[in-house]
């Protein structure tokens, strides 16, 4: 809540999980109602970052759970996950697993199309709220980088997915679609942080 904006960073899985869909009852004890949300920032297209932003029960006609909202995120993003062929060969999960987040990706992304911006580079998304390119998990993946008076707060969304990945960023993840670019950019975003002083959290 920035005073002018509320901004929300990622939506979790939404039905079906007790531990990442739970997005609404936590917006709710914090006051904020589903139309008062005014942006929704996709780190990346994984299910359980997108899937609480659509209200999948009815499957031919999903709706946006944040009505008002803008959708941001990467364009390299939604041409990775819209394209008619949608390579996860890189991931070392089950077959199943990738069916899974491919269909949800499309049904996510194409339910929100006409509420989705699309970004390149590192861009400000509201006051105080930057954007940052933090690609390899996968190819469109985002870091948030947060400015509140003198702290600074950087959202590394799945650039790490472990605690232990800040001890040893060399540590891959099953879940990285490029394992080497990931490593590169986890290093350069703990290596800023480091150097700046900025809190950190991750999903």
């Amino acid at each position: 809540e920035t005073g002018r904006e509320v901004v929300l960073a990622d939506a979790g899985l939404g039905h079906g999980s007790n531990t990442s869909g739970a997005i609404l009852v936590r917006l709710e004890m914090a006051g904020i109602r589903p139309r008062d949300v005014d942006t929704v920032v996709f780190t990346h297209a994984h299910p359980d970052h997108i899937g609480g932003a659509v209200d999948r029960r009815n499957p031919r006609a999903p709706q946006p759970i944040f009505p008002n909202a803008r959708y941001v995120m990467a364009e390299a993003e939604w041409d990775f996950w819209v394209s008619a062929h949608v390579d996860l060969d890189g991931l070392r999960v089950g077959d199943d697993v990738k069916s899974d987040m491919r269909l949800m990706a499309r049904r996510c992304l194409l339910a929100l199309r006409h509420q989705i911006e699309l970004i390149a580079g590192e861009t400000e998304i509201v006051p105080g709220v930057h954007a940052l390119p933090a690609p390899g998990h996968t190819p469109g993946h985002l870091a948030l980088l947060l400015h509140s008076e003198r702290c600074q707060l950087l959202n590394l969304g799945d650039a790490a997915v472990h605690p232990l990945h800040l001890e040893h960023p060399e540590w891959q993840n099953g879940f990285d679609l490029d394992p080497d670019l990931a490593l590169a950019t986890r290093r350069s975003l703990l290596e800023r942080a480091a150097a700046e002083h900025m809190h950190l959290m991750a999903f």
